[in-house]
């Protein structure tokens, strides 16, 4: 089973930035104390073969462009 993308962590941080604006045009600050947590979450679902470590890994289906443009003709 899949549990899909760290929802809660990407809704944490989406609320930790707000409208935060960096620097050099704004100057919003997030402490890293605060943000650590955040970045590993994230971390472990963007480096797992299948985006998340409990997920099989994506399969790809190899095909070329004319194939895929005459499918939809």
């Amino acid at each position: 089973a899949c549990d899909g993308p760290p929802t809660e962590c990407i809704d944490e941080a989406d609320a930790l930035i707000g409208p935060l604006v960096v620097p050099p045009v704004g100057t919003g600050h997030l402490d890293t104390a605060v943000t650590s947590p955040l970045v590993e979450c994230l971390t472990v679902f963007n480096e797992s073969p299948g985006g998340n470590e409990l997920c099989d890994p994506v399969s790809v289906d190899k095909t070329t462009w004319g194939r895929v443009k005459g499918t939809y003709r």
